[in-house]
């Protein structure tokens, strides 16, 4: 196994702090990267209200969003290129008990 350094993660913390810099307004969310995708940030937000106020501040195309189903959850996500580091912003939602998409 290699080992990485944490300043392989730098362009993604960094690009991570100027988006909430940038967009102040925006929902938070849980954030990740990893040292196997160290250009990678993935965003995980709360519920579709917060997902589509993401999407609409960075002004993703609803035709860019993937929606998937499987059994009672729908996974709502788009990916962006920012800072040269690849976002993937989703959120899980559960239909039934106020969970409905």
């Amino acid at each position: 196994m290699t080992i990485t350094s944490l300043n392989t993660q730098a362009a993604a913390l960094a690009s991570a702090e100027r988006m909430a810099v940038a967009y102040p307004g925006l929902p938070g969310a849980y954030l990740t990267s990893h040292s196997i995708a160290p250009n990678e940030v993935h965003a995980l937000v709360d519920c579709p209200s917060h997902f589509e106020a993401w999407r609409e501040a960075l002004d993703i195309p609803t035709d860019a969003v993937t929606v998937d189903h499987v059994d009672d959850r729908v996974t709502l996500e788009f990916s962006m290129l920012r800072d040269g580091v690849e976002w993937r912003v989703f959120c899980v939602s559960y239909l039934g008990a106020g969970g409905a998409v």
